[in-house]
């Protein structure tokens, strides 16, 4: 937009305007200062680490029920409890107390005393009502998959004591499958692409409003 005004009122051709304003001379800070960014940005992005997230999901199912005289429990309700217990395991393994639990219990020190940062290294998704996708994010390997299996055992003793002093009626029974664990590198080549481009569009544009600037005075 910028380029098309400067056209059209001072013209691209007029002589001896780029060299009048300085146009050049900023043209050559914005090429350094973009170079320079998009190296400090791939250096700064290059040092952090690889992280591992370990997957699993739970099924759960309703694996007793209790008949009562006063109603029928169908297949409809059996599903809707289901589906509720889901709901509640889902927020159970997300919560901080569930997620510091864990780590106490794997060894491995807590990566963060806040609340909401703590959380943020579990994953969970109710993908369905008897479905939930869980991932434990970690910058070490070994340490993500301690973590998620202590995470696991923790849930199991969480569902016995529901059990325990929940509703007697209902028994559910979440089963886990097997971990598989992946690894989320961020592309330091397109970060520093990236800062390249937007320094050097906001650099330019600004070199020549500043230079369109000038010539007016």
């Amino acid at each position: 937009m910028i380029w098309g005004i400067l056209w059209y009122k001072h013209g691209m051709n007029k002589k001896g305007w780029w060299r009048k304003q300085g146009v050049w001379r900023g043209f050559l800070w914005v090429i350094g200062l973009s170079v320079g960014l998009a190296l400090l940005s791939y250096a700064v992005v290059v040092r952090y680490d690889v992280v591992y997230r370990v997957h699993f999901a739970y099924v759960v199912a309703l694996t007793e029920r209790e008949e009562a005289s006063e109603y029928k429990f169908d297949g409809y309700y059996a599903l809707q409890a289901t589906d509720l217990f889901a709901a509640t395991l889902a927020n159970w393994i997300q919560s901080p107390e569930v997620v510091a639990a864990a780590y106490e219990r794997s060894g491995v020190k807590l990566p963060s005393t806040q609340a909401q940062r703590l959380i943020q290294f579990v994953r969970v998704e109710k993908a369905a009502p008897q479905l939930i996708r869980v991932s434990v994010k970690g910058v070490d390997r070994q340490e993500a998959l301690v973590v998620a299996e202590a995470l696991r055992e923790e849930i199991v003793d969480r569902v016995a004591a529901y059990h325990e002093e929940g509703i007697p009626q209902l028994r559910f029974e979440a089963v886990a499958d097997r971990e598989w664990v992946s690894e989320d590198e961020v592309d330091a080549r397109l970060v520093a692409l990236a800062v390249f481009g937007l320094v050097s569009l906001f650099g330019v544009n600004g070199v020549l409003l500043w230079a369109a600037t000038r010539s007016e005075d």
